[in-house]
């Protein structure tokens, strides 16, 4: 199954890498910062308060194009369950490729405030329990695993240094040994395991030319 992730993840990235105008006068460098929610954990037999804001996450991206970059994300979620005592903090970070599909479906014939994103990648994530563990959530009494995951992020331009975003993402997860209430050993294998998250968020673009690589259209 790793394999099979690992050739779909590379036949993607060239794809997207040989499918776009170079260019060298643009910026292609951004930060963001996202808050929002999750829902759709399983296997659990604990339900969150998914109307709450329980997620955070925050990222860097470097665009090799107009249409191809990649993505170091970190994010943090506060599972707080109300019909279980013990509330679960999650952690991930991932490397992921992006695509701007804005650019690929030519928004630019009918917007320049619109555009779209697709990321998918791997990491690493790890959840724990206060009373589990007495450090860091990368001790012995953490549940550590692999996450993949896939999204894709709306975007609407600002200014040439900013734009906001709604990010809709699932994240897979192999290895995971509890289900995300500790409650029970979770006893399957593969990409078993699983949540969504949804945020809003802000990009601010970095770099000294006029326009960032989000807002560059392919020239034919």
């Amino acid at each position: 199954m790793k394999h099979l992730i690992l050739s779909a993840l590379a036949l993607q990235l060239a794809f997207f890498s040989g499918a776009q105008t170079s260019t060298n006068d643009i910026n292609k460098w951004s930060v963001g910062i996202n808050v929002g929610a999750h829902d759709g954990h399983s296997p659990t037999y604990a339900f969150t308060r998914v109307y709450q804001i329980q997620h955070i996450s925050a990222n860097g991206r470097y665009m090799f194009n107009n249409r191809f970059g990649l993505m170091l994300d970190a994010g943090y979620d506060l599972f707080d369950f109300y019909n279980f005592g013990k509330n679960t903090n999650y952690t991930r970070v991932s490397l992921q490729a992006v695509g701007n599909l804005g650019n690929m479906l030519h928004f630019n014939n009918w917007t320049q405030h619109l555009g779209l994103l697709v990321h998918g990648g791997l990491g690493i994530s790890s959840m724990w329990q206060k009373d589990r563990m007495t450090e860091s959530p990368l001790f012995d009494k953490s549940d550590d695993f692999g996450n993949f995951i896939i999204g894709l992020r709306p975007q609407l331009k600002l200014g040439e240094r900013v734009a906001l975003n709604l990010d809709g993402s699932f994240i897979f997860h192999t290895g995971q040994d509890h289900t995300f209430g500790f409650s029970k050993p979770n006893d399957k294998s593969g990409f078993d395991a699983y949540f969504a998250n949804i945020s809003l968020g802000a990009t601010f673009y970095l770099g000294k030319h006029a326009k960032h690589a989000d807002w560059t259209p392919t020239v034919k």
